[in-house]
């Protein structure tokens, strides 16, 4: 489990369920990417809870064990299921504005080629 699951995560034990809940904040990223692009902690700034329950159903077997690791594990993949979406909606809203961004390089570009000539022909011009 990750570590920010694991730091925060709460069981609760129930006759007939095993809760698994974990509420995480931007400060639960320590690392020292967390100010990077690979960091996930700018996602977590409404400070979600993830929560993962494990019911014991009619014939199974109680087995507390068992049930604690099925509610974490439904907790961790709920809390990987949010990272996820927020980084398609973070590519998406990148590739909308990579055509205005090409579009602004090569105008730069151009800027520095006419620049360049222009001062060639100004050094010419001194000969």
């Amino acid at each position: 489990m990750t570590p920010v699951l694991e730091n925060n995560k709460r069981l609760i034990i129930k006759k007939d369920k095993v809760i698994c809940k974990a509420k995480i904040t931007p400060k639960d990223f320590k690392n020292p990417e967390s100010e990077s692009v690979n960091s996930v902690a700018r996602f977590f700034v409404y400070e979600p809870e993830f929560c993962g329950v494990a019911t014991l159903k009619e014939g199974d077997k109680d087995n507390v064990r068992d049930a604690i690791h099925i509610a974490e594990s439904k907790m961790e993949r709920q809390y990987y299921k949010f990272i996820l979406h927020f980084l398609k909606y973070e590519k998406s809203a990148f590739e909308s504005v990579l055509p205005q961004l090409d579009a602004m390089i090569e105008k730069n570009t151009r800027n520095i080629e006419s620049i360049t000539k222009h001062i060639l022909d100004v050094v010419a011009s001194m000969d």
